[in-house]
């Protein structure tokens, strides 16, 4: 038997920050995790997840996600069944040495059977490049990328039968220009500036919209926590209460006002629990504007559990409010089929008066196949 050398063993995996030293992370494996690299604006948004090591220069990553769903009780045909369609390519370029991810480029197909096109658009689609600093890291992008504001930019719910805030709040999720995002210490920064015109628009404002994100992990002994804020400004899409926010990122609401926004988010784990919320306010030109969103789910079993989420939003001089609520069972089978059932109630009314009040409820059914 041949004695392995130092030079024939593979190296070892990327070190975390000095502050973990007092929480070591799970064992890191020799593969890139099966979500390494989720449908956000933060390239990795969970610090406390296992370090992606790449052993090879060039790798192809492929995600996709299949939605059925049936609302109200009334199953549809198997045509329209197909709620929605999400394929993500991430070509990456690494560093073999060390494992560390260089850059790449990411490429995002939807299809979106609501919208007025009912075909395949882009979604997603940026080049990016990180830099190693003494002691942070940054990675600068350029394309059509998710926002860094609010919830949404570490908590993805576009195929969610329940979003957040994101739809309500600034009017589009998706958003072409540029990024920068990385990790200083305990901390997670980003900033950007787009157009505000959306993903795929064939026009521009003349304005810019200016994002910024800041935000903190913390590892106790009751679980763990992140806590975020966020600031935006620049001129969105105008939409209203009953505006639908589409898989590729955009209401499709032609219509744009200045908008100024400030949003605190946090998210909590703790054994069978996750509970997260935010809160947004600012204003729609010179009049006030605010809401917030709240979700949890609570583990009744290695696979069953119950979920429950809220959110409201109050807009400018209509004067119009939204609040929605939601209840709900998941269970699901093996590591990438979730089933769910959830009755979701909205009621949209004016603030000064009950008289045209609008309710509506809905049961939805779904299968979330990931892949």
């Amino acid at each position: 038997m041949v004695p392995t050398t130092a030079s024939s063993a593979p190296p070892p995996p990327p070190e975390r920050p000095n502050y973990f030293a007092l929480y070591p992370p799970p064992e890191t494996k020799r593969e890139v995790p099966s979500l390494a690299f989720p449908a956000t604006s933060t390239r990795h948004p969970d610090l406390f997840s296992p370090v992606p090591y790449f052993k090879r220069k060039f790798n192809l990553l492929t995600d996709m996600s299949l939605d059925f769903r049936a609302v109200d009780g009334q199953f549809p045909s198997p045509v329209d069944a197909l709620e929605g369609v999400r394929f993500t390519i991430d070509g990456i370029v690494a560093n073999p040495k060390s494992g560390n991810e260089q850059g790449g480029i990411r490429l995002q197909l939807v299809r979106e059977p609501n919208s007025s096109t009912e075909r395949v658009v882009t979604s997603e689609l940026y080049g990016h490049y990180r830099f190693e600093l003494p002691g942070a890291t940054a990675t600068a992008r350029a394309g059509q990328f998710v926002l860094p504001f609010g919830l949404s930019a570490v908590y993805d719910t576009s195929m969610h039968p329940f979003r957040s805030l994101y739809s309500e709040s600034i009017g589009i999720r998706i958003d072409r220009g540029a990024m920068i995002e990385g990790e200083f210490g305990p901390f997670h920064y980003a900033g950007s500036i787009t157009t505000g015109t959306g993903p795929n628009a064939d026009h521009a404002y003349t304005k810019t919209v200016l994002s910024a994100r800041l935000d903190r992990h913390f590892l106790t002994q009751s679980g763990r926590i992140q806590i975020g804020g966020s600031m935006l400004t620049g001129r969105l899409p105008d939409n209203g209460p009953f505006a639908q926010s589409l898989l590729s990122g955009s209401t499709q609401a032609s219509p744009t006002i200045v908008k100024s926004r400030f949003a605190a988010d946090a998210q909590y784990f703790v054994g069978k629990y996750a509970a997260r919320g935010e809160v947004v306010f600012g204003a729609d030109e010179d009049a006030p504007v605010w809401g917030f969103y709240v979700d949890g789910r609570m583990g009744i079993s290695a696979r069953e559990g119950l979920y429950a989420a809220i959110k409201r939003w109050d807009y400018r001089n209509q004067p119009l409010s939204k609040f929605e609520s939601a209840i709900g069972y998941e269970r699901t089978a093996g590591r990438h089929l979730t089933f769910r059932a959830l009755v979701i109630l909205s009621r949209v009314d004016p603030l000064d008066g009950p008289n045209r009040t609008l309710i509506t409820r809905s049961t939805v059914l779904q299968s979330f196949l990931k892949f």
